[in-house]
């Protein structure tokens, strides 16, 4: 799924981004939920579901702009 490739590693590692660690707090990607997931860390299925949420929400707050490309493929996928 192409749509996910922004989303499955940290942006810190995906691409340097000035000021995203300023405007996001809590940082989420699905390789952390991957890891997480596999090593056990999740108490319950709504653990996982807000990492989830997390990953998106964190996307539409520094991607304010609707039409961006980012902001598009948090719908899609």
């Amino acid at each position: 799924m192409n749509e996910a490739v922004p989303f499955q590693i940290p942006v810190e590692e995906l691409i340097k981004i000035p000021d995203y660690a300023n405007i996001v707090q809590q940082p989420m990607d699905l390789l952390t939920i991957r890891l997480k997931l596999e090593n056990g860390q999740y108490e319950d299925a709504w653990k996982f579901c807000d990492d989830i949420w997390l990953m998106f929400e964190n996307a539409w707050l520094f991607n304010k702009n609707k039409r961006s490309r980012i902001y598009k493929l948090t719908i899609q996928v």
